[in-house]
């Protein structure tokens, strides 16, 4: 299939699913969660707007990804269809601010930039470097699996889907501190590094152990993410290591989300079942979308906190005494100290700053994206890639330092970093041992 054809594939794969969101708006949304903000306001010249803003970022990011063979360009294409299309769909249905939208858009468009034609870093080599790194990956596991332990991880355990929210909650009352990051960490970086680390090396003990060990976290934390996490990444490893299929990434990934929200609305239409749809429709594309625009009509009303709540504090000073933008949102706005309205790294980004902060974002998340695939220069993408995609997912619903630290965007890299060492040591042999 030439680049024509496939450029011409995308744009009707991301018209299609555009279609389809904005049919499961107008009618399940409408129909069952009007209540909550979702609800219909005409503006036509936006709706047909809205359409040729995606045909010139589908055009844009087409044009700008070609022939990149690079793990960022996994996370462009989940910010790209997790989060702009859905705003496009809200947007032409709440009448959205237009100058908000454009400012997200290009915003996008210049991280995507920055990613394609900045520079690779130079990255310091270490040598005999594959004890170490496997000393780490070790301490840090049997750390966690340890604690988890010793707190009552066992007297918690459950793989009962219906009662996730139960271990949860057990869980976040003997955790906190560093250990929610280090348990974040491995099972994002750890577990899936060695994962997909023992298909590589064709190495079944490991492999099984460590989906155990993931199983295992799942059962003592009852965070959903962590079940399905094995599944994102093994099957992007197997996508992007089939020759004929590494270069139709995009396609796939956009084939994905429209199958599941396709379905959704199936499930709805037919049934009367509001469950898929609530979940993937609902709460993980469109209400990330709906809250990007209830930040932006609080804060481009209200003074922006500048990052006084966090390592800002000793330059200004907070406007609203309050521990984060979240949480003026849902105090201020929802009414409700025990919410936890989280938005996207833009959404934070013009929350503290307007759209200064989007641009300055945008900017850095650029370099941090050029930073991964810098120390991923020597890994292959089928290695790489699906190592970083489910913490990248975080942006979605994540400030930018917090989905770097607290979510492990900046440990997975490190991570890859590690393993580089490992894949130039051994690249003569073509497989890491």
């Amino acid at each position: 299939m030439g680049n024509k054809n496939n450029y011409i594939l995308i744009l009707f794969l991301a018209f299609l699913y555009k279609l389809i969101l904005d049919y499961a708006y107008t009618t399940f949304l409408v129909g069952n969660f009007s209540y909550s903000g979702f609800v219909i306001k005409e503006n036509y010249i936006k709706y047909f707007e809205s359409w040729v803003l995606l045909f010139l970022l589908i055009t844009g990011v087409v044009i700008y990804t070609k022939g990149m063979e690079k793990p960022s360009k996994v996370i462009l294409y989940i910010i790209l269809l997790n989060l702009l299309v859905p705003l496009l769909t809200f947007y032409s249905m709440q009448d959205g601010a237009r100058i908000y939208l454009y400012s997200i858009l290009l915003g996008f468009m210049l991280t995507v930039w920055i990613v394609k034609r900045l520079k690779d870093f130079r990255v310091l080599m270490i040598e005999d470097s594959v004890k170490p790194v496997f000393f780490l990956l070790a301490v840090i596991t049997l750390y966690v699996y340890g604690y988890l332990i010793a707190t009552g991880g066992l007297s918690r355990l459950s793989f009962n889907l219906l009662a996730v929210y139960e271990v949860r909650s057990v869980y976040q009352q003997n955790n906190s501190g560093l250990m929610n990051y280090l348990v974040t960490w491995q099972a994002y970086a750890i577990n899936m590094s060695m994962l997909i680390y023992a298909l590589e090396g064709r190495k079944k003990q490991l492999f099984f152990l460590f989906l155990f060990l993931q199983l295992l976290l799942f059962g003592m934390t009852g965070l959903k993410s962590f079940l399905f996490a094995p599944v994102v990444v093994i099957g992007l490893y197997y996508v992007l290591k089939n020759v004929r299929l590494k270069n139709l990434v995009l396609e796939m990934m956009t084939v994905g989300v429209l199958f599941i929200v396709s379905l959704s609305v199936l499930l709805y239409s037919v049934f009367d079942n509001i469950n898929a749809a609530s979940i993937f429709v609902r709460r993980l594309l469109l209400v990330p979308a709906q809250l990007h625009f209830v930040y932006f009509d609080f804060f481009s009303t209200h003074e922006t906190m500048k990052l006084s709540h966090s390592f800002l504090s000793f330059l200004y000073e907070n406007p609203y005494n309050s521990p984060s933008p979240v949480d003026v949102i849902a105090s201020v706005v929802f009414n409700n100290d025990n919410f936890n309205p989280n938005v996207g790294y833009l959404g934070d980004a013009f929350s503290n700053f307007g759209i200064m902060g989007i641009i300055v974002y945008s900017i850095m998340l650029g370099v941090v994206l050029k930073m991964l695939d810098s120390v991923a220069r020597n890994v292959p993408i089928y290695f790489s890639a699906p190592l970083i995609v489910i913490p990248s997912m975080a942006l979605i619903n994540s400030a930018l330092p917090t989905s770097l630290v607290t979510h492990g965007i900046l440990f997975e890299i490190t991570a890859i970093w590690l393993f580089s060492q490992i894949f130039k040591k051994t690249k003569a042999e073509g497989v890491p041992s």
